[in-house]
């Protein structure tokens, strides 16, 4: 009896570990997908077609938070809680991910201006105008919604100290469904009408001038 009952733990013992072995090695096959905020590569070519420009548009890289540094994916749980997940990852990182993209919105919307990113000689000159822009929150649910609240500044020739323009601006953008993929595109969404909105504050300034 003592002997049948060592067999049936030692089988038991088996069983589990074998159980864990088979789980263990199907998580680790498991691969990371990687996103990119979407571009088009005819904004590209506007943004960045110095010849026939107008005006000259600096974007310096955006800011942004540290809870968004990373390569994760980031949704938020609760008012109080967020989560990165390690099977859903930038392609780049976030924050020339982000200027990457409103780029080249800011081309599509002003085909008239030159934009390019960066500072020093990485920028044209001379600068017409000059905008900086910080990401206070880009994060939302799957399936909910998500939430931009960015701050930007928009500065004149040669960048200024005296800023011609300061907002700080909320867009709520609904996911259309409970998958990174949507999530992702809300995320652009988002960010697309911030750069209408930089774009329209461009087109006023040059009324003004």
């Amino acid at each position: 009896m003592k002997k049948s009952s060592q067999m049936r733990g030692m089988f038991l013992l088996l069983g589990m570990t074998v159980f864990m072995l088979i789980t263990g090695g199907c998580a680790s096959t498991r691969e990371a997908r990687f996103f990119i905020l979407p571009v088009d590569p005819a904004d590209v070519r506007l943004s960045r077609d110095a010849a026939p420009a107008q005006f000259n548009v600096r974007l310096l890289l955006p800011r942004i938070p540290a809870y968004l540094d990373r390569p994760q994916l980031v949704t938020r749980l609760s008012q109080y809680e967020v989560r990165g997940s390690e099977f859903h990852r930038w392609g780049m990182p976030l924050d020339k991910g982000v200027a990457r993209f409103l780029s080249a919105r800011l081309g599509a919307e002003l085909p008239e201006a030159c934009v390019q990113m960066g500072t020093g000689a990485t920028a044209v000159k001379p600068t017409d105008y000059t905008l900086l822009v910080e990401l206070v929150t880009l994060d939302g649910k799957l399936g909910g919604d998500i939430d931009l609240v960015a701050e930007w500044t928009l500065f004149g020739a040669d960048n200024r100290a005296e800023p011609l323009v300061r907002r700080l601006e909320l867009y709520r953008q609904p996911v259309a469904g409970v998958d990174y993929d949507n999530y992702v595109a809300a995320l652009a969404e988002a960010l697309g009408r911030l750069a209408t909105d930089l774009a329209a504050a461009i087109r006023a300034q040059l009324a003004k001038d």
